[in-house]
């Protein structure tokens, strides 16, 4: 299909109805590399959250507590706690975008916490701090990670991503189930859904056997 030239509100419509990067690629022509960067950049400008349909891409044995990535011989990466926040761009990150395209990983895995939940912590704020609101938050985590999916991908294909699930992930997921439980299963609620590229579990061994 010949590439077209979609509006903002187009694309909106489009993520509305089908909620995938791969399909509008293959709608519209859009590669889906860019399909991602339009996705992030209308979430940044209209200040929203375009859902994804939650989907395994990764290829990967899973069950509800761990993962065997069944890799035998090559590198993974691994990296947590990032926290992510916009406006800080730590040298920690940057060094991880480097080794992806040095070391061109079979599999990166988010080892807990790039989401912070600040606003849903359960302890009070301390120095008069204000913590990012829950929305900022998660399109902090969409622009870092989004460039660690995009790095990843160029650097090794078919590449594993994957996301164990942290403390402080695991902060939004527990407090909808807590004040909102009436939300279970509805469309964009869960961390899992608003990071469809990642496979989420608690734990992720590289083989089958230590």
């Amino acid at each position: 299909m010949n590439k077209r030239t979609i509006s903002n509100e187009e694309f909106i419509e489009l993520w509305k109805t089908h909620k995938s990067a791969a399909k509008i690629a293959r709608i519209t022509g859009i590669s889906e590399r860019n399909v991602h960067h339009r996705r992030r950049d209308i979430e940044a400008k209209y200040d929203t959250v375009l859902v994804a349909s939650y989907n395994q891409r990764n290829n990967v044995t899973q069950s509800k507590t761990n993962i065997q990535l069944g890799i035998q011989n090559g590198c993974v990466l691994i990296f947590s706690d990032a926290h992510f926040q916009m406006g800080r761009r730590t040298t920690a990150f940057k060094a991880l975008l480097w080794l992806i395209q040095e070391l061109k990983p079979k599999a990166v895995v988010n080892n807990g916490d790039a989401f912070d939940g600040g606003s849903l912590s359960r302890f009070p704020v301390s120095n008069w701090d204000t913590p990012p609101s829950v929305l900022e938050e998660l399109n902090a985590c969409k622009m870092y990670l989004g460039e660690i999916e995009e790095a990843a991908k160029d650097a090794y294909k078919p590449v594993k991503l994957v996301w164990c699930m942290g403390n402080h992930d695991s902060r939004l997921n527990a407090r909808l189930a807590s004040v909102a439980p009436q939300f279970k299963s509805v469309d964009g609620f869960t961390l899992e859904e608003n990071f469809p590229e990642w496979t989420h579990t608690m734990s992720c061994l590289v083989t089958d056997s230590f």
